[in-house]
Order: structure tokens, then sequence, then C-alpha cells
């Protein structure tokens, strides 16, 4: 952990500046938590084109969640990217919410999934009312005919039924690129035209996200975001306001990394009118293994950093199981999370703990709960590749049999198309000691 001498110096007046900027500018950990679930909900469902890099499907994903939960800060949205970059996404069936209560847990809010092979179908989120939970909102998805997803529908319960409030609808170019996302509110009678975002790329990576707002007739520019690469690497993320007809410049985030590719540093400034100004940065460490070990979060107060916390991450074996909190202001632990998982790697509870000064306190809990995800050439979702599977998949190339869960999941060869081969390809693999299936059809 860094020392801190400069705080020894700084006068009461300055501390008090520091902790009421604190409040808006310090990271927070459940806005985090709400667009990493978002984040990852997308990223399980989104179509990443072949050519793409593998990094895009993580920011296209991360662009959704942001304009489902209108989650832009800075920090946050950088965290984000960085976690979601290194989690693999599962088919959740419910996740629980508790908080402390004294003596026990009590359940707050929860949210249900269901799917169509691994697409997701709908989420509902539920309140605790005394000891009955009661729907909140309601969000379906709908997919094209190759897979990606088209639309999402927003809904919220009133009384006794669902009532609409927003659609997305998605569009993507012939090479399967995401290309645009329209945002529309309900009137009451109709959907009616609120945002529409449109992406662009340059060499397989998302150059920009412009987003414009419907007022009376016309489209009217309201942000853009703009992103910078370098070595493969997302280096800059620029997000500006349009204002008196031209583009402002809002918010900058650059990114520097060590010769392993493990972000080092993020750096987090906004656009004073005529300069950028620094916010806030967090510096990264990292095991051998390239496991965080230590985020130090800093803000900038007049003309100097002034760390402000650091959270210290161990693990077992390649799992995250604890994240350690401490105000590097008063020298004392503030918050720890502890993460347990099941037999296949899935996070089971996430246990949130606030430190009382001489022990830990029992805070908030999250409870996760998962299905069967299906693995690559099991098309009859089985729990294992088999001659049934073969059956299967030629049944659905020459006879009109049933589509698989995942039609992705039986280019098993990744010549990007499903077809005989990938038959030969499978009984090969079966009978033979052949090549294994190709992760990259998941």
């Amino acid at each position: 952990m860094k020392k801190i001498a400069m705080v020894i110096g700084l006068s009461a007046c300055l501390l008090s500046l520091l902790l009421s900027a604190g409040v808006t500018q310090a990271k927070d950990l459940d806005r985090q938590s709400e667009l990493l679930r978002s984040c990852l909900r997308y990223e399980q469902n989104l179509i990443r084109p072949k050519s793409a890099p593998a990094d895009q499907k993580v920011l296209l994903a991360l662009t959704l969640a942001s304009a489902e939960t209108g989650i832009y800060d800075a920090a946050d949205w950088i965290a984000v990217y960085r976690q979601a970059g290194t989690l693999t996404t599962y088919l959740v069936q419910s996740d629980t919410f508790y908080l402390w209560e004294t003596d026990h847990w009590e359940g707050t809010h929860r949210s249900t999934y269901s799917y169509s092979g691994t697409k997701i179908t709908s989420e509902v989120e539920q309140d605790l009312d005394g000891a009955q939970w009661v729907n909140y909102s309601r969000t379906t998805y709908a997919y094209d005919g190759d897979g990606q997803m088209s639309t999402i529908t927003n809904q919220t319960w009133a009384s006794s039924a669902w009532v609409n409030q927003s659609l997305f609808t998605i569009t993507y170019d012939g090479s399967g690129y995401l290309t645009q996302m329209l945002i529309q509110n309900w009137s009451g009678t109709a959907w009616v035209d609120y945002s529409r975002s449109t992406l662009t790329y340059s060499g397989g990576y998302l150059a920009t996200v412009l987003t414009e707002i419907w007022q009376t007739s016309v489209w009217v520019n309201s942000s853009k975001s703009s992103y910078t690469y370098s070595g493969g690497h997302l280096t800059e993320w620029i997000m500006q306001s349009w204002a008196s007809g031209t583009w402002v410049n809002s918010i900058r985030s650059t990114m520097t990394y060590n010769g392993s590719g493990d972000i080092t540093q993020n750096w987090s400034q906004s656009w004073s009118g005529t300069q950028w100004t620094n916010v806030g940065k967090d510096d990264y460490a990292y095991d051998g293994s390239h496991r965080e070990i230590l985020d130090v979060y800093s803000m900038w107060i007049g003309a100097l950093w002034l760390e402000y916390t650091a959270d210290t991450s161990k693990y077992s074996g390649t799992q995250l199981v604890e994240i350690v909190t401490a105000s590097l202001l008063t020298m004392q632990l503030t918050r720890r999370s502890q993460f347990t998982y099941d037999g296949n790697g899935n996070k089971t509870v996430d246990l949130g703990q606030d430190w009382s000064g001489s022990a830990w306190i029992n805070s908030d809990r999250g409870v996760y709960v998962y299905q069967t995800v299906g693995t690559c050439g099991d098309f009859d979702v089985s729990g294992d590749v088999n001659i049934a599977d073969v059956v299967y998949l030629v049944a659905y190339i020459f006879s009109g049999g049933p589509a698989p869960h995942d039609v992705r999941e039986g280019d098993v060869d990744c010549d990007l198309s499903v077809n005989i081969a990938d038959a030969v390809y499978l009984i090969a693999y079966i009978f033979s000691g052949g090549a294994t299936p190709c992760d990259a059809c998941m």
C-alpha cells in the first residue's frame, strides 16, 4: 500500500472539501454492481462478428448496459469494462439480494430469468413487501433470424398487469456489427421516439457512439463517445455533449497498460471549458499470475493527487474470494466483500460487510442460482457431446429437424457456417480422437 505522507499536512478546511467532494467523485460499488449485471447479461447474448476483436463484445455490451441503466460515470464505467472482460458469463436463474437486520437476513429485491436455449428471453424484478414478493419490472428480449438480439422491452407492474415503459430496437449491418439502438417510450397507446444511438467502427473496433434525442419532429444531437486504441487496447474514452451547434468535451478516461496487457492506470478528467481538469485515477498492481491485487483510488484536490481508498484483493486459485476496502484518509478499514462459488466456478454468494472499528458486521448479501449451460457441439443439451448430437445436427441440416438451442454451437470447426463438415468433425472427435469442438463456436 502506498504511503500518504501528504495527508498529514492538509488543513481541516481541505479535508472538509475532500470529504464533501468524495460523495460524488469516489467509486460507487452499488452503481458498479448494477452496471456489471446488465453488461454481463448483454455480453452473454450478443454475437460478436468473427472479424471483431474479442474485447469489442464487452464494449458493445457495456454500451447497451449504459443506455439501459443511465450510468456513464467514468470511474464506474471503466471499472465495469475491466471486470466484464475477465468474467465468464453464465445462465443465471435468479439473483436475490438481502440486507442484514440486527440478527437475520431480510430479502429486499430479486430477479428471475428465463431462457430459450442459452438466450435470455425475460427478466422479472420483484421487491419484498412484508412476506410476499411483489412484481416491480419486467424486461423481455427478442432475436432476429441470425440469433442476434433485436428488441428489448421494459415494462412496469401496475396493480395487476404489466404496462409498457420503453422499447430498445437494435439493428446490425451485413457483417453483424451493431450499428444502431433506437429507444422509444410508451405514450399509453403507442411507442414514441425518445433517443437513438448510431455506432461506427474502424478496423473492427468501435470508434464512436453518437446519441440523438427526438424533439417534436427532428433528431437533435445529444452526446458522443469516441474510443481510441493502441496495440489492440482501449486507451482513451471521451464523452462530449452537443451545445450551441458544436461538440463540447465533457469527460475523458485515459488507460495505460504494462507489457503483459494489464491496465496499470485509469485516469479520469472533466472539461473545465478551456482544458481537461483531473478528477480521479486508479492505479492497479498485479501478482505474477496477472491477478489484480491492489487498486488505489486517488482524487485531484487543488493541485495534488490525494490517495482516497485502497482495494486489496485475495484469490483462491483463479477465483477472486475477497476485496477489502480501506480509507487512506483515516487509515481504517471500511468495507469487505467475500465471494463463494459452486463446483462449476459460478459465483453463488456475494457477501458485503462493514467495519465497526473492531469487527466486520454483515451489511448486504447477493445469492445467485444458475442453470446448466450447453457446451460447444452439445446440440441436445444433454451435458455430453456424443453420437446423439451428430444425429441431431444431420437432421437439422438435411431433413428440417428442430434447430439446436443455439445454432452457433453447431459450427464446431469454426468455418462460419453450419453444414455436413461439422457433422464429420464431430464424428472424428467422438470416435477417432479428432480435434475437440472449436471454442469460438460459443
